[in-house]
């Protein structure tokens, strides 16, 4: 009987392998051999997967590691590490005031078509540099 991580099991399992991997799709897909859009709903579902069961298996994966001890650990071809990440929280009225401001000066330049001088400082005001570019975005129906 197949298993969930049997079928993990078929992907490539070390560096070299994924290399040669990425390699012979990308070569398939430029070539015409694969449809793309087959490939972008791989890539799709791959991204799905990775991602709910990081969310599903991240504590349990931690306690795991931590029978490891401290430090690196490379399983398999694979190097393991425990980190640590520190955000803050603000509660501070004159750091919202600044940031409302910068959110009103990027809205200012963003209305800018020309370049205008500043009457305070006689400062010229250029426009922001737009740059746009395409993307794809795949969702599961």
């Amino acid at each position: 009987m197949e298993t969930a991580i049997s079928t993990i099991k078929r992907l490539p399992e070390n560096r070299e392998q994924l290399n040669t991997f990425v390699d012979r799709l990308t070569e398939e897909a430029l070539s015409g051999v694969t449809d793309m859009i087959e490939i972008a709903k791989a890539i799709k579902i791959m991204d799905e997967v990775s991602s709910r069961l990081r969310a599903n298996l991240a504590d349990t994966i931690l306690d795991e590691m931590a029978k490891y001890g401290k430090g690196e650990h490379t399983v398999n071809g694979i190097k393991f590490a425990v980190k640590q990440r520190t955000s803050y929280e603000y509660e501070d009225d004159e750091l919202e005031e600044l940031k409302n401001k910068v959110k009103a000066r990027e809205q200012f330049l963003k209305s800018l078509i020309v370049s205008v001088a500043d009457l305070e400082t006689g400062l010229v005001i250029e426009p922001p540099v737009k740059k746009v570019s395409e993307y794809y975005t795949a969702t599961i129906v």
